[in-house]
């Protein structure tokens, strides 16, 4: 199932807020981290988290594992929301699928979003992303072990629930291979704005955030929170009201 409907949650079909925020989250997780983003976010900003293959309701679907097949397949898929306004913002692989998204939109003469939010990830450099052996071949406790050696994290508490690992570590080896494939190809800068956001104990990234800015002719702007690369969950308040503030809502709805 590869229609727009699948990839959004009930109510979104309709454009009935003035800016779309399509919000793509971190390796092995789903639409459900944003749940609370549009009770926080400022009016006339519609919180669209996408619902990604094998988790959430897409479960019973093979998730994606090379980030361009990713990139063509949504981009096709909802085409039809991005005639009017809308934003995109990403999480660690979050953010390679939200950039690539966008570039590929403007490769092909597309819509370009009026601002691009990018959390939680260095810069890409010309081609592969990581020189060191893929992670999501190994056995489970050596696979999630690896993730917390080798970048920091591992999604919140996935050891802690037998039941829940079951669910989420096919999703999250897809996923790992998603990113340990990726493969960057330079291209022309993006024109749209762009935000960078991280947490500022994430040491796996911090030296590499300022080179975002060549990425884009537009504005930019590289912002901290206090926290790890998971950072986003206890700073969601002061993350979410970032993002509203830079795409102009009215008022908050608190």
């Amino acid at each position: 199932m590869d229609t727009a409907t699948a990839w959004l949650s009930v109510g979104h079909e309709a454009p009935t807020e003035s800016i779309r925020l399509f919000c793509l989250p971190y390796a092995g997780g789903d639409a459900w981290i944003f749940r609370n983003w549009q009770n926080l976010i400022r009016k006339g900003i519609l919180v669209c988290p996408l619902h990604l293959p094998g988790r959430g309701k897409r479960i019973r679907e093979p998730a994606f594992n090379r980030v361009y097949e990713f990139v063509k397949a949504i981009t096709a898929s909802l085409s039809g929301y991005f005639s009017s306004p809308f934003a995109i913002f990403g999480h660690s692989l979050g953010s390679v699928l939200a950039y690539e998204i966008v570039r590929h939109l403007a490769a092909t003469g597309g819509p370009q979003p009026v601002h691009l939010f990018l959390s939680g990830q260095p810069v890409p450099t010309q081609g592969k992303q990581s020189t060191l052996p893929p992670t999501y071949l190994l056995p489970d406790e050596a696979f999630l072990t690896e993730l917390e050696n080798r970048y920091g994290a591992a999604p919140h508490n996935i050891r802690e629930n037998e039941e829940l690992m079951k669910l989420i570590l096919p999703a999250l080896r897809a996923d790992m291979e998603l990113y340990e494939t990726y493969v960057y190809k330079d291209a022309p800068p993006l024109s749209c704005p762009l935000a960078v956001f991280a947490g500022d104990d994430d040491g796996v990234i911090l030296g590499k955030l300022k080179a975002w800015r060549h990425k884009t002719s537009g504005a930019f702007k590289l912002k901290t929170f206090p926290g790890g690369h998971f950072y986003l969950h206890e700073q969601e308040n002061d993350l979410v009201h970032a993002i509203g503030t830079l795409l102009g809502g009215d008022r908050s709805n608190s």
